[in-house]
């Protein structure tokens, strides 16, 4: 009898643990297709496989899936308000359901606000032209959801204070809320968790001012070898970037000498060399800049960018030949790569090599088969060899794909007829 009922039991055991798999296998297939709906903008498909999702054992990141395609749903039909509100809503559900299943996590709370952020960004148009709302400065002007908006991101940093990105996002929420001052110092501190300027979003928002990369630069310098886990030349490298990226060139060649002389490994020590040669380029010294990038092409990382550097140092320099060589490297290295193919065809043509010129000009038409700029290239250079049969053909493809202007394509015709009496 005992035997008979463990048996039972090993039998709803295994029974059980089967259901958990298929149960898991069923969220998870479901998950991944949620995650490429949305990555498609799919949003209608996207939430009915996160809700499929959130059943299981992936609820937390269903459920902020399922925020965030709700808030890319609102981006698409926020013109009409009155029924896009509710996808905001479902949105801020969503977000805290993944914040109760996941507590220490900080992405649902930068999806919050988020979606506040553009409460807020509603709340301002629907104002209209408002003189008195124009005269507020500062917190004045941030109305509730634009509160909200803010401590929710802070809340996220918080969280996860070691993390860049929740740092980035709330330097950007305050730059839209023209907080300027709160986005000073909270650059100043981001500097401090990651200096490298690269990983951060909001250098490239158009709202940043020098105030706020300037708190970020001090930050960073005066954070100089104080992070966990970062070596003092990687630190002194991103400076030299940080510099470079501000126009110092001068100034980050000095970090960039230090950073050299601490480093023992070969990868740093080309990332230095690399960063010295464009210093140099972009301060007219050809020469340093040529020995920088040949030093760099030691190592198979920075191959790549120091030979398309040599490259246009040879082409500046009237060396044609030799860029040529360098260009036919790199088409061999990435064949596909357009930006090689049309390098080389411009090079060649400042060398007088129309046919080489016309052999990477044909294969950039085929990898790049709707960029007019091959094609029209291709015209001028079979012009040039003589071929106006050949050059009239191409344009008469341009005319038939309308990718060009057709008064442009006018006057690329009559050239031609002049050449050949109207042939």
């Amino acid at each position: 009898m005992v035997e008979r009922l463990a048996r039972i039991l090993c039998v709803l055991l295994v029974a059980v643990a089967g259901w958990r798999a298929l149960e898991g296998f069923g969220t998870t297939t479901a998950l991944r297709k949620a995650k490429q709906s949305a990555y498609d903008a799919e949003y209608v498909d996207a939430r009915r496989f996160a809700e499929r999702a959130e059943r299981g054992v992936h609820a937390y990141e269903a459920a902020w899936l399922q925020g965030e395609v709700r808030v890319g749903t609102w981006d698409w039909t926020e013109e009409d308000f009155a029924g896009a509100e509710r996808h905001l809503d479902e949105a801020d559900i969503a977000f805290v359901r993944a914040a109760t299943e996941a507590p220490a996590s900080p992405w649902p709370w930068i999806g919050l606000a988020e979606a506040y952020r553009r409460r807020e960004t509603h709340r301002e148009r629907s104002a209209g032209f408002d003189l008195g709302l124009l005269r507020l400065k500062g917190w004045d002007r941030v109305g509730r959801e634009g509160r909200v908006a803010i401590g929710a991101a802070t809340l996220a940093t918080e969280l996860a204070p070691h993390r860049y990105e929740t740092w980035d996002r709330l330097i950007r929420l305050y730059l839209f809320l023209e907080l300027r001052e709160e986005a000073r110092r909270a650059a100043r501190h981001a500097a401090t968790v990651q200096p490298a300027f690269r990983f951060y979003r909001f250098f490239d928002d158009p709202r940043v001012d020098a105030d706020v990369l300037d708190a970020f630069e001090e930050g960073s310098i005066e954070s100089l070898g104080e992070i966990p886990m970062m070596r003092r030349e990687a630190h002194l490298l991103s400076l030299a970037r940080l510099a470079q990226r501000r126009g110092r060139f001068e100034e980050s060649l000095r970090y960039l000498e230090e950073a050299e002389s601490l480093t023992r490994l070969d990868r740093t020590r080309a990332q230095v060399r690399f960063w010295m040669g464009i210093a140099f380029k972009k301060l007219d010294r050809a020469e340093e800049a040529r020995t920088s990038f040949l030093a760099a092409l030691e190592h198979p990382h920075f191959e790549r960018n120091a030979e398309s550097n040599l490259a246009a140092l040879d082409r500046t320099e009237g060396r044609f030949e030799d860029a040529m060589k360098r260009y036919a490297a790199l088409r061999r290295r990435e064949p596909r790569n357009l930006h090689w193919s049309k390098s080389y065809s411009e090079v060649a043509r400042s060398a007088g090599r129309l046919d080489a010129a016309r052999e990477a000009l044909l294969w950039s038409k085929q990898i790049a088969h709707l960029d007019p700029v091959p094609r029209l290239q291709l015209v001028e250079v079979l012009y040039e060899m003589g071929d106006v049969a050949g050059a009239r053909r191409e344009l008469q493809d341009l005319r038939r794909l309308r990718l060009v202007d057709a008064a442009r394509l006018d006057a690329l015709d009559r050239a031609l007829s002049e050449v050949r009496g109207g042939l």
